[in-house]
């Protein structure tokens, strides 16, 4: 009986490694024929779908299987079937009256290759091989196959590479290109590699040679280099080899330098370009190569082509800069921390460099004011030099008095100020006494006047405030073009900007006046000249001239994207959306329910270069449509994903009760009220609950609207991985438990909860505060175990705990330096419990007693 047992185990063992566990996935009907996929059962992304695949890479046990039949259920072609098992394997019955035509086609498959369960058109890698004598896979050759059962690559290939919408293959060595539609586009090159995904560059080899293409196979860079590759030193560049000489291109083509440099290593400086050599000696050069400096000093700034900063760093002095010809020769008498070009022929020089703050960096405690040829311009020191611009500089002398100098010294202002900054090539502000003011310090007779705070200085227009009123200043003539005078102002753009004043806001042109007579409760500038206007629960779309290019019938608008010039607005009319344009022409249907950008929702796949947005539209209980709208129209399709909220809908309306006007509630997928829209905030439906927030607190509602867990508590989290449980935590603190039934584990008394170990929770014992010698101090924290009930397996007297192994179920706990091992059913494996003593304060011990105050009886008195 004992030798049945174990060869009946032994069988049953044998049996479940053997025959692997699929799901069945039958896709629609397309064209008379379906495609049944059996996927192997697994979380592993890689196992599910297609990215790149190589016939080294492949084990035969974990790749999914194909079958195609006709409408009538007949077998024509089978796929990755090496073992014979679709032969015996019993499929559902086909019954063509249920199955839905695919009426999908073809166009980009970028953004879901791989990653889709709900029959739409993805690609999957198919294997053809020779069997050998062993049972293994021998010639292993790669294709793919789209869920219409189209053999879309054909199987001849040993490396297959899905990226940014193209294919690389491999075939007898040699590499080829094919478009995302499966178009041959590159045939036989010895290398392709896609080097560049932004800007859709592919490095191509061919004939020991090297070029660049872009993704649709145009060419970039002919194939006459030893090798091409993105720059280490130039960001933004790549550098090529031609002849023993490198060439530089940006990653836009906009500037090609041909080859010139005997170095790769080049860096960019003034226009020049400086590099390293084996010599250890750095060479400034132009563009055609012609050298201006070799030095063992690197080079940091071009003064003139006879003239030149170098610099180098000495452990003991720290950085050593100094002026040198174009012959290496330092003729600067001095060598100095500091040394930077200021205007046409002005350098500020620091030195006496030591730490004199917390930075804990060397700075300069003497400036001066040199000649390009190292000659002291003026017998003055300063405390410290920082440049404006070309031509002035903030100067801080010996008291820490701030003033503002030219090239040669001069004062230009000839008074002392607080800070002063540049916002344009001829506008400056000044803070004086607390106070802001602007002047041109080319013409001084340009002065504002002193403003207490300011906001923006865009397009020629600065927002300003005085005595908590705004307004908007002239950038040339620093009058004022409104008056200060408002609650709120929105900064220009694109000579449009918005003031506010009893909570009404206007739109005023680049000359402060308004461009209608209409008031709104809320604006905001778009492009383009045109402004988004809500009023009255409306919107709609002024242009600059103040006429609506949008007329105000919105219910809402839910996202307003530009390109080329065309606008493409979301909107909501009679409970369902649509997309207009600027000009209000109907661009897609009111037809959706719903409608987001698609950064909007993560787990919708974005291809944000091609400007992708989405209309959801809740069809059935467990699938959403979605659309993928193109701003070429043409590109738009049609995608079905899994409703992961089973056809619940969080939505949000407009209230008083919340601060900020809107709340929000959830309704099914038939539009039935679940949770009335009483809320501040729900989050997303985890295990047929939904966390609910209000201005009291948070609480947990079912899909049934029932109130499970009462919003009083100030804190609501998931305790870990384990969704199931809820650590709540009230004002004063202390930490309680609960299931997402609503029943409690734990009471608020405890200083917290970690993950689960199997069937015991760690927690903490609550903090007791108290004031010893006139400073607060707390108990050290504690660690304890409790169950799924809430009773207490191990009292918290321990400092920390470790799980040593969660095969062997083994829990280390320690206090001091005694220590012993539990199982998750908080059972002793090693070493003793610790007795708990009277001293300690946890909810698990014996308290001590109260004794019960006897009532007193009152006696009436009469008054």
């Amino acid at each position: 009986m004992k030798n049945f047992l174990f060869f009946f185990f032994l069988y049953v063992s044998w049996t479940v490694n053997a025959f692997q566990l699929y799901d069945t996935i039958y896709h629609p009907m397309y064209n008379n024929v379906q495609l049944i996929e059996l996927r192997v059962y697994s979380q592993n992304r890689p196992n599910k779908g297609f990215i790149s695949v190589q016939k080294s890479e492949q084990v035969l046990e974990v790749i999914p299987k194909y079958i195609l039949r006709n409408d009538k259920g007949e077998e024509l072609v089978k796929y990755n079937d090496f073992d014979n098992s679709l032969s015996v394997r019993k499929l559902k019955p086909l019954e063509t009256t249920n199955v839905v035509t695919h009426w999908l086609k073809t166009k980009n498959t970028s953004g879901y290759i791989g990653f889709d369960d709900s029959g739409f058109n993805i690609v999957y890698p198919v294997y053809s091989c020779k069997p050998s004598d062993n049972n293994t896979c021998v010639d292993m050759k790669i294709g793919l196959l789209d869920t219409f059962g189209t053999l879309v690559l054909p199987i001849q290939f040993e490396y297959v590479q899905w990226i940014d919408s193209v294919f690389i293959t491999q075939q007898n060595n040699l590499f080829s290109l094919y478009s995302h539609d499966f178009k041959l586009l590159l045939k036989d090159y010895q290398y392709i590699e896609y080097i560049n995904t932004n800007k859709n560059h592919i490095l191509l080899k061919n004939h020991n040679q090297y070029g660049l293409v872009n993704r649709s196979g145009k060419n970039l860079l002919s194939m006459e280099y030893q090798e091409i590759r993105t720059s280490k030193y130039m960001h933004g560049y790549y550098e090529y080899l031609h002849e023993g000489l490198w060439g530089f291109a940006d990653f836009n083509f906009s500037r090609i330098l041909e080859p010139f440099s005997p170095s790769p290593n080049l860096f960019q400086r003034d226009g020049y370009f400086q590099y390293y050599d084996e010599n250890k000696q750095w060479t400034v050069i132009d563009s055609t190569g012609r050298i201006y400096l070799k030095s063992p000093i690197e080079m940091y700034q071009v003064l003139t082509p006879n003239r030149f900063l170098v610099t180098k760093y000495v452990r003991e002095e720290g950085y050593q800069r100094s002026i040198c010809d174009a012959s290496g020769t330092v003729i600067s008498d001095k060598i100095y921390y500091d040394i930077w070009r200021v205007g046409s022929n002005t350098l500020i020089a620091g030195y006496d460099a030591s730490i004199h703050d917390a930075s804990d960096l060397k700075k300069s405690s003497k400036w001066i004011l040199l000649d390009f040829n190292g000659n002291i311009k003026l017998n003055k020191i300063y405390k410290s030099l920082l440049p404006l611009d070309d031509n002035y500089i903030k100067a801080w002398d010996n008291k820490g008095k701030l003033s503002v100098i030219d090239g040669e010294g001069n004062d230009i202002l000839g008074y002392e100020i607080e800070d002063v900054y540049k916002y344009s090539d001829h506008l400056f502000k000044i803070k004086k006494d607390g106070k802001h003011e602007f002047l041109d310090f080319a013409n001084p007779i340009y002065l504002s006047k002193s403003y207490d705070n300011l906001m923006c200085v865009r397009e020629n227009r600065i927002a300003v405030e005085k005595d908590k009123s705004w307004g908007f200043l002239d950038g040339n003539s620093l009058k004022e073009i409104t008056p200060i005078a408002f609650d709120q102002v929105i900064c220009y753009q694109d000579g449009l900007a918005g003031i506010k004043s009893n909570n009404k806001w206007k739109i005023i042109d680049e000359k402060g006046k308004s461009i209608n007579n209409e008031y709104y409760t809320s604006v905001e500038i778009l492009k383009n000249g045109l402004v988004k206007v809500t009023n009255q629960d409306r919107s709609g779309i002024l242009s600059r001239n103040g006429m609506y290019t949008v007329p105000m019938v919105y219910d809402e608008m839910r996202f307003i994207a530009s390109n080329n010039g065309k606008t493409y607005i979301g909107v909501k009319k009679n409970n369902k959306y649509g997309i207009i344009n600027e000009k209000n022409e109907l661009i897609y249907d009111f037809l959706f329910e719903t409608c987001a950008e698609l950064s909007v929702h993560a787990s919708i796949p974005q291809n944000r270069q091609a400007g992708f947005y989405a209309f959801l539209s809740i069809t059935k209980r467990n699938t959403i449509e979605y659309y993928y709208l193109n701003f070429d129209p043409s590109k738009s399709e049609m995608k079905i994903q899994s409703n992961y909220t089973r056809g619940f809908k969080i939505v949000t309306k407009n209230c008083s009760s919340n601060s900020t006007g809107k709340c929000m509630g959830v309704v099914n997928w038939e539009g039935k009220e679940i949770i009335p829209s009483n809320y501040t905030f729900i989050k997303d439906l985890r295990y047929n609950t939904f966390e609910v927030r209000t201005q009291k607190g948070c609480g947990l509602m079912d899909t049934l609207g029932r109130m499970l867990i009462a919003p009083v508590y100030l804190y609501m989290y998931e305790l870990g991985s384990d969704s199931t449980l809820i650590q709540v935590g009230r004002h004063q603190g202390p930490w309680g438990l609960y299931n997402r039934s609503g029943r409690q584990i734990a009471d608020t008394i405890y200083g917290g909860f970690e993950k689960p170990i199997g069937p015991l929770i760690p927690f903490y014992a609550n903090f007791n505060f108290r004031v010893v010698d006139d400073s607060w101090i707390q108990d050290e924290k504690r660690i304890g175990f409790m169950d799924y009930s809430g009773r207490i397996v191990i009292d918290p007297l321990y400092d920390r705990y470790y799980l040593e192994d969660p095969k062997k179920d083994e829990i280390t706990l320690f206090k001091g330096d005694e220590r012993v091992t539990i199982n998750s059913k908080g059972q002793v494996l090693k070493g003793e419990l610790v007795k708990p003593s009277m001293e300690v304060n946890t909810p698990s011990m014996n308290q001590p007693q109260k004794k019960k105050r006897k009532k007193r009886k009152h006696r009436i008195k009469w008054l």
